[in-house]
């Protein structure tokens, strides 16, 4: 089961932005609480990306604790993953429900934040999925060293 905003309570946040290439405001409405759901499903549920590759497991955005699907539209997958070169990670993917257009930078910031990502799209990798239309965002659970 895809989880839904409407199967849980308020209180809701607004996040109010203008995306100059839908020459209309978008507005984000989403529930703390089922952001801390998915979140919590991928911290209990660990993946290796390497089982995906290799078809042991599925995708997390085939597994339906990993995503949550907002009422504006937007798709967002989030999971964990063990075997990432620099160490234990999360990835975050998030996608609009039109395949023309992808969510406005803010958003993804504003949804990863909520998700335990260091607010820098600097830190990490962030790459764009052609084939989802997605913005794909890894981070290392742990912030970089400096020696």
């Amino acid at each position: 089961m895809i989880l839904d905003k409407r199967e849980l309570p308020q209180p809701l946040i607004e996040i109010s932005k203008f995306n100059p290439q839908q020459r209309n405001p978008m507005i984000l409405q989403y529930s703390v609480e089922q952001l801390k759901l998915v979140r919590d499903y991928a911290d209990a549920h660990p993946m290796k990306v390497l089982d995906v590759i290799d078809g042991v497991v599925q995708p997390a955005g085939d597994t339906p604790g990993h995503v949550l699907i907002l009422d504006s539209g937007l798709k967002l997958v989030y999971s964990v993953e063990t075997d990432q070169p620099r160490g234990p990670s999360r990835h975050i993917s998030i996608s609009e429900g039109d395949p023309e257009k992808l969510p406005h930078p803010d958003v993804v910031l504003v949804l990863a934040q909520e998700m335990g990502f260091r607010p820098n799209l600097n830190d990490g990798s962030v790459w764009l999925d052609d084939s989802t239309n997605s913005v794909n965002w890894v981070q290392t659970l742990e912030p970089p060293t400096v020696h």
